[in-house]
């Protein structure tokens, strides 16, 4: 079952990334090696947030990335002005929303987060996921927990 989760959780990310810019594959492929790519959050992070840009434009329009956080890591209550699709790919993550019950997410399960949504989060142990974001990307702080 759990081999059957990550092949959907694959095709579902490749259908994402293949239609989310509107035309079909051309030219060369991007070959992204996330492990040696990783780089802190920024200055304004908190402290163990490492992340890649995969391919897009956070700043105008729809963009795919990777993120590593630690274990322990709390994700403050937030939201975003794009919509979120995450796949886990290393560890384990609590993820709240309002109205919602809390849902631990594993290696291989997917979670779209509607733009505007209210949600948080921990993770359990060491988590990484790739994340496609379907417009501009935003972090927009609700409450610090």
């Amino acid at each position: 079952m759990r081999a059957t989760r990550l092949w959907k959780a694959a095709a579902l990310t490749i259908a994402v990334a293949c239609c989310a810019g509107g035309t079909a594959l051309a030219g060369p492929m991007d070959i992204v090696k996330p492990a040696g790519a990783l780089k802190s959050c920024g200055p304004d992070a908190p402290p163990g947030c490492q992340h890649v840009l995969l391919k897009g434009e956070p700043g105008t329009g729809a963009s795919q990335h990777i993120y590593r956080f630690p274990a322990g890591f709390v994700f403050v209550k937030h939201w975003h002005v794009s919509n979120e699709n995450l796949i886990m790919t290393k560890g384990t993550l609590t993820i709240a929303a309002e109205g919602q019950p809390d849902t631990k997410l594993a290696v291989g399960d997917y979670l779209h987060i509607p733009a505007k949504v209210v949600h948080w989060g921990v993770c359990l142990s060491e988590c990484e996921f790739y994340l496609f974001v379907d417009g501009p990307d935003s972090f927009n702080v609700v409450e610090k927990n």
